[in-house]
This record gives structure tokens, sequence and C-alpha cells, in this order.
């Protein structure tokens, strides 16, 4: 999704889309909100300007990596009708993380910004994901459309539905009953999608397979100290950010036989990452992303197995989850056992993004999020594992859990006590403070 940059239409309409069908360039234009650009604002501010606010930009993260993974990945929603158009497949971005922690800001600025959308047309409430004919409405006007700021996403089968078909499909169905589409409400779906919120929570897997979800907690972003600053210098710097945005779309159409192959490539991320990249060598900057594998010490003592992908996987989102329960129950050192820093994550959800939720009084549920985070082949393999190691007094498989998809279940207990044995694995590596 490009900016009508070629002929005489150069500088009219924003909303465009960029398609290279039978070896040309073609143009589409969409949506009755198209916004007028001008392309030409890269030729009257110098790049070496436009370098110093970019990098300005990310001095401010404490993580610079992870905010540039956000923003690589962020602006390059606006390929996504490009890439269907080639029958590849793409992703939306999630945000995800406690409340402060920048996530709407970084959207904003990649919208609002970078690329000049009109903040009714950009700017929606999360709630719009569960409808399927507000969502598909949404999707007609821009470039790419930011869903902000839900407490805890939960799509259900009829939502889920329309939100696979918009990720991949150039049409979103309205449909009364999931799977089933109704071919007299159908809307066309040309925008990439940001979101953010709290917890975002699934348990189809292809809804799953559509999204990329960085977390964000409060020692990665913008410290409270610099908040004022970021405020002033953002102000201060939107002709430069706007500037970038341009240059970014610019690049790709001047030099599309050079960033073709980069543009198109199969893996959606990798494509981001690349394009972003080749944007901020043109201003002599260097792309710096998170590693593929976050690795700690103590992965290196246990064995390629299932269980211990399972142990090794819940016990890295249980230490993710202790971060934030130090911040918000302000415990002293001698209450931050691993007990209780389990039981604690489990109490106040922080589990959810990983697919571990806490149900009734004292019982567990396992999702299919997890199995993707362990590498695990399938919910079904894990559980067999499970029982041969430990038993079936106190771990089950259901068939049908939340909007009847698999689920394993166990109690308390049986969980800590599971992700207590990988610590003293871990212990009997040498690495007691892990």
């Amino acid at each position: 999704a490009l900016a009508g940059a070629m002929g005489r239409k150069r500088s009219t309409y924003y909303a465009t889309v960029l398609a290279e069908v039978n070896d040309k360039l073609r143009l589409f234009r969409h949506g009755k909100y198209a916004k007028s650009i001008n392309l030409d604002v890269v030729n009257n501010v110098s790049l070496g300007d436009i370098a110093r606010a970019i990098n300005e930009l990310f001095s401010f993260y404490v993580d610079k990596a992870k905010a540039m993974d956000a923003y690589a990945v962020g602006l390059f929603q606006i390929f996504t009708f490009v890439r269907k158009q080639h029958g590849l497949r793409n992703k939306s971005l999630v945000l995800y993380g406690e409340k402060r922690t920048g996530k709407t800001t970084i959207a904003l600025v990649i919208g609002e910004d970078m690329l000049d959308l009109p903040h009714g047309t950009y700017y929606k409430t999360a709630s719009i994901l569960f409808s399927p004919a507000r969502l598909g409405r949404s999707l007609q006007h821009g470039l790419v459309v930011l869903f902000d700021e839900g407490r805890n996403i939960v799509l259900n089968l009829t939502a889920a539905d329309a939100f696979k078909n918009a990720v991949n499909d150039v049409k979103v169905y309205e449909t009364a009953v999931a799977g089933v589409r109704d071919i007299a409400n159908v809307y066309p779906a040309y925008s990439g999608m940001i979101i953010t919120t709290q917890i975002f929570t699934t348990d189809d897997p292809g809804v799953q397979d559509r999204i990329y979800a960085i977390l964000f907690t409060r020692n990665e972003v913008i410290t409270p100290d610099k908040e004022e600053k970021f405020r002033q210098w953002r102000a201060g710097n939107k002709h430069l950010l706007y500037a970038f945005g341009m240059l970014y779309i610019k690049t790709a159409i001047d030099e599309w036989d050079k960033v073709r192959d980069i543009v198109l490539q199969p893996d959606f991320v990798k494509a981001a990452r690349d394009y972003f990249a080749y944007v901020l060598g043109k201003l002599g900057l260097k792309a710096e992303y998170p590693e593929e594998e976050e690795t700690t010490v103590w992965e290196e003592y246990i064995e390629e197995s299932v269980i211990d992908k399972f142990k090794a996987t819940a016990y890295t989102a249980v230490k993710e989850a202790s971060m934030l329960l130090k911040d918000l129950s302000r415990l002293d050192e001698s209450s931050l056992t691993m007990d209780n820093i389990i039981r604690l994550a489990i109490d106040r959800d922080l589990l959810s993004p990983w697919g571990i939720k806490k149900v009734g009084g004292d019982r567990v549920r396992i999702y299919s999020e997890f199995v993707k985070k362990a590498r695990i082949n399938s919910l079904k393999n894990l559980y067999e594992h499970l029982v041969a190691r430990f038993g079936d007094g106190d771990i089950e498989y259901r068939q049908r859990c939340v909007h009847g998809y698999p689920c394993i279940e166990m109690g308390i207990n049986t969980f800590v006590d599971i992700i207590i044995s990988n610590n003293e694995d871990a212990r009997e590596g040498g690495n007691e403070d892990e």
C-alpha cells in the first residue's frame, strides 16, 4: 500500500496500493477518505536532518532493539495489500503489556506522525475487533489502522474468522456463524493492522499465525523522567518524522526493482526488518533488532525434550511476570520465592499471553498459545508426555474448553511443582540464582 506517486496523480491520493501484476507496476486507489500527501517533502529536507531525528527517536528507548522492531513491523503494515496481490501471508502487529509502557505512543508516531493519517481514519477502539462488520468497514480507508488499548482482547470464533480474512484475504466477510461466509456483506480489506492491548488471548492457531506480538514492560521503554522531554521532542520534530515516512514510501516506489525481493519475501517479519534496515541505510543508520532466541544460562542444562521445553517456557513466562509482580506488589526479597511468584503470576492473570490461565479456584489451563511458544508439536503431544512423566491423576486433556478449543488442565499445585522442579534442575547445573 503506497502513495500514488506515478503520473499525474503523484501528490493527489495517499491511500493507494502499489502491486506488481504481470511484471508491471499498477496503482490501485482505494477509500473515500484518501489522504493527500506530498512525497516531494523528502527533497525539501536534508537526509542528515532526517537521520538525526530518527537517531534521537530511538535514543529515548531503554530497549532500542525492541522499539526498532516495533517501528519496523508497524510501518511495514502499509505493504499488506501489496503482498496480498502476490499471494503472500501477512502478520498484524500486536503491542501488548501493562499500562504506561508506550504501546499507543509508538502506534501514533507511526500512523499520525510518519504517515500523516487522519486520526478518525487511523485510530479505532479495540472493541471493533469483535464485530466482523465494523472490522470490515474500518479496513477500507487507509494504509494501516490502529485498534487501541484493549484490556484483554479475546477473539471468539466469529471475530477470529473475520480477523483471519482481514490479514491474508482481500475481503472481510460478515458472518453470523463462524466459518460460513455471508457473501451479501463483504468489505474490501486494504489496510494493515496495529493492535495495542494489555493481554491478547486466542485459542485459534490461525489467529496466532497471523500476528506478531511484542511485549513491552516499564523497564524497556521511555522512562518516566524522559516522558515530558519526549513529548516536547515529538512536537518539535513532526515534520522530520513525516519526511522519514515519505522516504519510506518513496524508496519503494523509486527503487522497486531493488527492493521488490525484500518486500515480497515470504516471511513477513523478516521482510519488514530488512526493508526498514534498507531505508535506514540510506540515512547512514544501522538497524538493531532483538535476538531471535533470548537464552539464559539455565537453558544449557535442560535436555531437548517436550517436558523440558514445557518447563523452560513456563519458567520464562513466570520470570517475565515476576518483574511486574515486584513492582505491583512491592514484594520484599524474602517474599520472592519461586512458589510465591508462580502463584501470584497465575492469580493476577499475567501468564495469559503465554496461554496459561487460572480457572475455578485452584486449576490451571494451558492453551495452544503455549504450544507455539514452547515449539511443541501439539497440546496432545504435550499432554501425553506430561502423563508419562507425572501420571494422569491431576492432569487432564479437555477436547473442548473455551470456544470449543482444546486445553490441558491441572491443579495449581501440580503446575507449581513442575516449574519448581525445573528450577531445581537449574540449581543442580550450578546456577542457583537463576
